[in-house]
């Protein structure tokens, strides 16, 4: 492998590991950062709970208590026992509520009965000690009598040096005055037990719960402001909650620590333990377990370096497979290319314009070696060998060497002449290229053998030479033969244009005979009219004024049909501003009376208003043209079946008129020479087969439209089309 190849490689492996170690690092430290993320989460979501819990199961604990109480106090034999000293009645009487009380408060260890003095007047729960001798005063009874309030709160126990719950209700009797008081006491270790029983259903589990206590319950200062937890007594049955107090930060209210292997959470804080005067005595301490959570946390870093690691190994391993992979591709690309290069029958060489590089198996051939150090022991570079010739190639041009000036003149072709070692003169035609894979300036240039090329265009420019001088003798009387041609086909095209006017004009004689008969024979009516009366001697001057008047406006009628043919007829020699509506009113005024003679429906839906500029007369002779030939295949039709439908429209910038009938349509089989000069479809002596030939001529020569014909069910549509 190439010394390139390797440092790349090299260089490559290098830049792959730096990323990995980047990116590990950088994983590292996110899920460091997300450990102790998740850490300080598990932390808030493990003190809001014991919060709540605590808040709720305490204040539960102690409404249940006062509900209980209140059934008690407030019945009337009670109060009266207490009024008159009755212990037995009193006994007998509350027995039954308390001891339901203790069923659902085991850890219940006092219930007692104060008079109104707070003196104690009955135990309860030990009624072989009812001794009228043991008395008893506690403050929380006391507040109670005095206050007529409930009081409640936690108390340190004289005997064991215990925390116990203590609360408190006043007797009071109708007129509300005090007769009494009941305290029940209940040992701490059961609303811890009720704590920890309730998180058996929450997610924290594996939860141990202790109390932390002062051991001078005496003690003004302030549990908040006692820093050291030496001062404190730890009561727990939970082994590890009962070793760690001298492993604990009393500076740090929430912490975790290490025992035995395992990590725990512990957290004590503002849920004092007060007392009935809310001075703070004590506050609950919480050992949480956190050393699955706390192990899944480091899995994961684990895991993710591993993955990291295992992920760098994959790609090295890619890396080098792709590498050398593609280092044996480029190899058969290279000999590919080399075989294709070496078959070419151009020469191809790589040079820096001063010495040959590197040459295809051509060059060699060329000059009769076997390698290209054959040929640099008598030359460096192939500018060498070319021949100096006017307006071919030389090694320097203009202050450049031969490479750069083919460079700095893309669009010449670039030639060369040099001699094979036969002395055979060669020309080639030369082309270069920048090589952009070289670090150096390198150039790939080709050689194309073109002197077989330039001997032929040597003849061919004798013989072009030769056959330009003889086109232009015959282009000399080509010309005048092309303006005999055209002076015949525009002769013959004059008289089969003069052949429709005649064609047209002998219809018309037939329109005009049409349009005048009825005039004339009323002409006739009149004439003979008056000579009748005349003669009979019955003639009167009205009469004579009135058939006199008759005569003049049919005369007049004549004259209008006669202008009205002329103006038909006269021919457009310039173009001039019209609509659709002038042609097709003008149309119908003449061929009317024709379709009304056969019974021809005409229906008229001229929706074009635009006008536009172009030659009136011929679009009105294209028009009649249609309308007749309709006509004319109508007229085989049975009466009242027989319809011309004229539509003008205006749509895409177009100018549309659509000539309907329903004659039929026009067979498949000669829809495609209708537009044929001298085709027609009537008898000989009927048709010259020249209407819709010369009426195309106009239409698209004339007017720049276009004229055409479909079929529908019923008949035909010619439709003329001019575009703005």
């Amino acid at each position: 492998m190439d010394k390139g190849l390797v440092q790349l490689k090299n260089k490559i492996l290098f830049f792959i590991i730096l990323i990995f170690i980047v990116m590990s690092i950088f994983e590292i430290v996110s899920n460091i950062s997300r450990y102790e993320k998740q850490k300080d989460d598990i932390k808030a979501a493990i003190i809001k709970q014991t919060k709540f819990i605590y808040s709720n199961k305490t204040l539960t604990t102690k409404n249940v208590f006062i509900n209980k109480l209140k059934r008690v106090v407030t019945h009337k034999a009670v109060i009266d026992a207490l009024k008159n000293n009755n212990k037995e009645k009193l006994y007998n009487t509350s027995i039954k509520e308390l001891k339901a009380l203790k069923e659902d408060f085991p850890l219940i260890e006092k219930i007692h009965f104060h008079t109104a003095d707070t003196k104690l007047f009955l135990k309860v729960l030990n009624p072989q000690d009812r001794s009228h001798e043991s008395q008893s005063k506690q403050q929380i009874t006391t507040k109670t009598i005095t206050t007529k309030t409930i009081q409640d709160g936690f108390a340190i126990d004289d005997t064991d040096k215990s925390i116990v719950y203590r609360i408190a209700m006043p007797i009071l009797d109708r007129s509300n005055t005090v007769v009494g008081a009941i305290e029940i006491e209940v040992d701490i270790k059961g609303i811890v037990y009720t704590l920890q029983e309730f998180f058996k259903n929450t997610y924290y589990q594996n939860v141990h719960i202790g109390l932390l206590f002062k051991y001078d319950f005496k003690t003004k200062e302030k549990f908040s402001d006692i820093l050291k937890l030496d001062k404190y007594k730890l009561i727990s049955n939970n082994k590890e909650l009962s070793a760690l107090q001298n492993n604990l930060d009393g500076l740090k209210n929430d912490q975790f620590i290490d025992i035995n292997d395992k990590k725990y959470f512990i957290f004590w804080g503002d849920q004092y333990l007060k007392n009935s005067d809310s001075n703070s005595i004590g506050t609950i301490l919480y050992l949480f377990d956190i050393s699955d959570i706390d192990s899944r946390l480091k899995s994961d870093i684990i895991s993710s370096i591993t993955k990291q690691l295992f992920i760098m190994i994959v790609l090295i391993l890619l890396f080098l497979w792709l590498f050398n992979y593609t280092i044996s591709q480029s190899k058969r690309y290279r000999v590919k290319i080399k075989n294709i290069v070496d078959n070419q029958n151009s020469i191809i060489l790589v040079s820096n314009g001063d010495r040959v590089l590197e040459a295809n198996k051509k060059f060699l051939d060329f000059f009769n070696l076997e390698s290209i150090e054959e040929f640099l022991k008598t030359s460096n570079c192939i500018c060498e060998q070319f021949v100096k010739s006017k307006g071919f190639l030389q090694a320097k041009y203009d202050g450049l060497n031969w490479i750069e000036f083919i460079l700095s003149r893309p669009n010449i072709k670039h030639k060369v002449k040099m001699f094979d070692p036969q002395g055979k003169l060669h020309i080639f035609q030369v082309n270069a290229k920048e090589y952009e894979g070289s670090k150096e300036k390198e150039h790939i240039i080709s050689f194309d053998d073109i002197t077989d090329i330039e001997e032929m265009n040597q003849n061919l420019s004798e013989l072009v030479t030769r056959k330009t001088q003889e086109l232009q003798e015959l282009n000399e009387h080509l010309e005048d033969k092309v303006n005999k041609n055209i002076e015949i086909i525009r002769q013959k095209d004059q008289q089969i244009f003069q052949q429709m006017k005649l064609s047209q004009m002998g219809e018309m004689i037939s329109m005009i005979a049409h349009q005048w008969r009825q005039p004339l024979t009323a002409i006739s009516a009149s004439s003979t009219s008056l000579k009748i009366k005349a003669e009979l001697g019955n003639i009167t001057d009205q009469l004579v004024i009135d058939k006199s008047s008759s005569i003049i406006e049919y005369s007049q009628h004549l004259s209008r049909t006669i202008d009205d043919f002329r103006n038909f007829f006269k021919p457009d020699k310039d173009k001039n501003k019209t609509n659709f509506n002038i042609i097709v009113d003008s149309v119908i005024n003449i061929v009317g009376v024709s379709l009304d003679n056969q019974k021809i429906d005409l229906i008229k839906e001229l929706n074009d208003m635009q006008s536009f500029v172009s030659f009136e007369s011929e679009i009105k002779q294209v028009l009649l043209n249609l309308i007749k030939n309709s006509e004319d295949i109508l007229k085989d039709k049975p009466h009242g079946d027989r319809t011309i439908k004229i539509v003008t429209k205006y749509e895409d910038n177009t100018h549309i008129l659509q000539v309907i009938d329903n004659a039929g349509g026009v067979k498949d089989s000669i829809k495609d020479k209708i537009f044929e000069p001298y085709f027609s479809t009537k008898d000989q002596k009927e048709g010259t087969g020249l209407g819709l030939y010369m009426s195309k001529i106009i239409i698209e020569d004339h007017c720049k439209g276009k004229l055409s014909m479909r079929n529908t069910q019923d008949g035909a549509i010619f439709e003329i089309k001019l575009f703005v």
